[in-house]
């Protein structure tokens, strides 16, 4: 299996002990034993030709994720999930049993109008309405429920139950009712970042707000049989949760780049920090799931992987332009005293202010640059 003449590709396989010692070299301690459990459960693949067993090179990543997992919660279930969601490949009792449940969850809320029992519209919508008043909320959202009287929070969860079955009354780029919007930005976490801008430009909440409830919308449209496990089903299925990665991935970014000054709820994006690292499994596979139907139903107002990972990158230069300024910062007492976080913030809101503080800042750097040439 492993013969081959292009002797490049025999040395990308490894010895299990020279496996160790190169994780070793990134930082990660991983014992004989831990590093064959992992691989009994199907965490780090390996290949046993002539009953030697090897490792590839290319799953040193992996390997190095996986303990970094084990790290935050000791559960092989956990992990093997959290790897999926990464783009790597485990089996599917790691992850297929969460878009199975995902999938059920979407017939649940496709036969909801039915289940009420009301044909009406207007009559549904007081009766789900009505459903909503002790619904149990997690994460930001339970949050700001706390901080919502119980009327809004129903009046919230019926515009974006609405929205996602379909009813165009309650599609977002209908809802032109302000309070109506800044209740659903609320429930979802998001309200505390609506004052935040920069350069004048505040976050486009409405396409945000929009393309959470197009995601759940599309679950709708996603038939979860075994078709979706195998061929062009699974390659789409995979796609979908690349595509959801990623979109997390890039946001994290951009809040890691912006919460040293905005503080912890910087524009909105602790949500999705959040749904990506602390939401429930079901949650984040109806994600997955709803960026399956998003795509079927309308792929030109999905970013496709490409761009993602276009984003991703720049997001990924500012979080390590963010950090390194912050350093500097904290080095340069002169420079912190006119561009700390809270001048930053003063700065921000115009085009004006901004280019202010950058040509104070520039001036400050040409000095020293003459001083140090």
């Amino acid at each position: 299996m492993l013969k081959s003449s292009n002797k490049t590709e025999q040395d990308e396989w490894l010895k299990e002990s020279d496996f160790i010692a190169q994780l070793a070299d990134l930082g990660v301690s991983v014992s004989h034993d831990q590093l064959k459990a992992w691989d009994k459960r199907g965490l780090v693949p390996s290949q046993s030709p002539y009953g030697r067993k090897v490792y590839h090179r290319r799953d040193l990543m992996q390997a190095k994720d996986c303990a970094e997992l084990f790290r935050i919660k000791r559960r092989s279930k956990y992990v093997g999930w959290r790897l999926w969601l990464l783009g790597y490949e485990v089996p599917e009792d790691h992850w297929r049993q969460h878009i199975e449940a995902a999938g059920k969850s979407a017939k649940v809320l496709k036969r909801l109008p039915n289940d009420l029992g009301e044909a009406d519209e207007d009559q549904f919508q007081n009766r789900l309405y009505e459903s909503t008043a002790d619904a149990k909320l997690v994460g930001p959202s339970a949050s700001a429920k706390r901080r919502m009287s119980p009327g809004t929070v129903q009046d919230a969860l019926l515009a974006i139950i609405s929205a996602a079955l379909g009813y165009e009354s309650f599609h977002p780029e209908h809802i032109r009712d302000d309070d109506k919007f800044t209740e659903v930005t609320t429930l979802l976490g998001m309200r505390s970042g609506l004052s935040h801008q920069i350069g004048g430009e505040r976050m486009n909440y409405r396409l945000g707000v929009r393309n959470m409830l197009h995601l759940l919308g599309g679950m709708r449209h996603v038939r979860v049989d075994r078709d979706l496990f195998r061929g062009s089903g699974l390659k789409e299925l995979k796609a979908a949760r690349d595509i959801f990665r990623l979109t997390c991935e890039t946001s994290i970014d951009t809040h890691d780049s912006l919460k040293w000054i905005f503080g912890p709820r910087a524009f909105g994006f602790h949500s999705v920090r959040w749904l990506w690292e602390n939401a429930p499994k079901n949650i984040q596979a109806a994600c997955v799931l709803g960026m399956v139907g998003a795509r079927y139903l309308d792929a030109e107002s999905v970013y496709s992987i490409a761009e993602l990972k276009e984003l991703r990158a720049q997001s990924a230069k500012l979080k390590s332009d963010a950090f390194a300024f912050k350093e500097l910062l904290q080095e340069d007492k002169e420079l912190a005293a006119i561009a700390g976080p809270r001048k930053l913030r003063k700065a921000f809101p115009t085009i004006e202010s901004k280019l202010k503080l950058i040509n104070k800042i520039s001036e400050i750097m040409v000095r020293r640059q003459a001083l140090t040439a």
